[in-house]
C-alpha cells in the first residue's frame, strides 16, 4: 500500500492510472479524474 502516487505520464496519465489500478478497488470505487493542465 502507498499513500501517494505521482503520475507524470503526461497525456497518457489516464491510461497509466488504469493500468496501475488507481481509482479502482474498495477504497476509491470511482475513477479519479485526470485533467490536462
Amino acid at each position: 500500500d502507498t499513500a501517494f502516487v505521482i503520475n507524470a505520464a503526461g497525456p497518457w496519465a489516464g491510461e497509466v492510472s488504469k493500468m496501475a489500478g488507481i481509482g479502482a478497488g474498495d477504497e476509491y470505487p470511482v475513477a479519479l479524474p485526470v485533467e490536462p493542465r
